[in-house]
């Protein structure tokens, strides 16, 4: 397997010329990454729901307590 060796300048220029808007890998990048925020909102929409859910139980001590009025 070769390398390949730039110079400074010479990346610099590539990436001035290179046009991030064509850029299939890019493209595929943002897909992705949307994908993933709506999956974190999700997240955030069922961790919510279960917080509420569980905030219905008490606990062992407290059903003590209320046993024993």
């Amino acid at each position: 397997m070769g390398k390949i060796v730039l110079e400074e300048r010479e990346v610099i220029e590539i990436m001035d010329n290179f046009d991030f808007n064509k850029s299939i890998y890019l493209k595929e990048l943002q897909k992705l990454n949307q994908g993933n925020i709506k999956n974190v909102e999700d997240l955030k929409v069922l961790s919510s729901a279960f917080t509420n859910f569980n905030s219905n139980f008490i606990d062992k001590d407290q059903a003590e307590d209320y046993a024993n009025r």
